[in-house]
């Protein structure tokens, strides 16, 4: 049943970033994985389309860095719309708090105030505001043209989108959080992006990325090889076996040594109210820390099927297919 079970995944979610034991990792399994990547986006490289020239200069930011920043990204007045329907949104039901596991210091936010909700393509036509939405961000040609410059393929879904409000709790300190690791999310180019709603600067703990972290290198390879095996630990309970400086937080981080080597230098990417944040989280990046008395508002673009396997997006297809519905 176990092995049914996994065969399962494999065959209809996106790769996890590790799998496997102790040994088969120490013996390459997790270097050989992502170099394995590296030749598949590589060949895929070679078939990428033109980008739209409004588009092109941010691009080659994000392609040399692994981040860019791209500053009143909507017009005012399309703005103005969007944070009229964020207001709709957080006054409904699909915004509440999440209070953080108070048995766990080393949980997501743990001493935050989180306040934050979900909505998808499906929830237009019931709710004017996001039917707004998507129309504005998840519809946008520039932000799905972006993913599929970072994924190397079309982006022909709409995206979900995340609302998210943090504010540090009175009294507490934020320094336990496992958030606030330096860490990647995957072996492979993958985007995240977040519309920022208020300014996030250093003291609203704005998102910091290691600038060219993205880039597949020998010392990249290195410490995939070294983070399978940790991470194979942590998966059996072992986190006992994991070096000292290459954990925090309750979760697998990146040693002294290996920061050294790769060149890690996280630093805030910190805009205005209006600032999209495209993020190739191949790269390192972590929260910033917060600061009592200040608020993180943003969106975060979430999208679904850029790493999907076949039989997922034949079935995707398949219901569309049969259900009539577009895009």
């Amino acid at each position: 049943m176990a092995t049914m079970k996994r065969l399962a995944s494999w065959l209809t979610e996106p790769p996890p970033y590790t799998v496997g034991g102790v040994m088969v990792n120490r013996a390459g399994l997790q270097a050989a994985r992502t170099g394995y990547e590296g030749v598949r986006h590589a060949a895929l490289s070679l078939r990428r389309r033109p980008v739209r020239a409004e588009l092109s200069e941010h691009l080659r930011t994000l392609e040399r860095d692994g981040v860019v920043a791209i500053p009143e990204f909507f017009d005012a007045a399309d703005f103005e719309r969007v944070e009229d329907a964020v207001a709709a949104w957080v006054g409904s039901d699909f915004v509440r708090d999440y209070p953080p596991d108070e048995s766990n210091p080393h949980c997501d936010h743990a001493a935050l105030t989180r306040y934050a909700g979900v909505i998808t393509a499906k929830d237009t036509s019931d709710h004017e505001f996001a039917n707004t939405l998507f129309r504005l961000i998840g519809h946008d040609q520039r932000i799905r043209d972006s993913a599929a410059y970072v994924m190397r393929h079309p982006i022909s879904e709409p995206t979900q989108l995340a609302y998210e409000q943090l504010s540090l709790r009175s009294g507490h300190a934020d320094d336990t959080d496992n958030l606030l690791v330096l860490h990647a999310d995957r072996h492979f180019p993958t985007v995240k992006m977040f519309l920022y709603l208020n300014r996030n600067g250093r003291e609203e703990g704005a998102f910091e990325y290691c600038r060219g972290s993205h880039r597949l290198t020998l010392n990249r390879i290195r410490f995939e090889r070294e983070y399978g095996v940790h991470c194979a630990h942590l998966r059996h309970g072992e986190l006992d076996k994991v070096p000292a400086d290459a954990k925090q937080n309750g979760r697998i981080g990146v040693s002294k040594a290996n920061a050294e080597r790769l060149g890690l230098v996280p630093e805030p990417i910190v805009g205005d109210a209006n600032t999209l944040v495209i993020a190739n989280n191949r790269g390192f990046h972590r929260r910033g820390q917060m600061t009592e008395g200040h608020v993180r508002r943003q969106i975060r673009l979430v999208f679904h099927n850029l790493r999907e396997p076949v039989l997922a997006r034949v079935a995707i297809a398949a219901h569309k297919r049969i259900s009539g519905s577009g895009d």
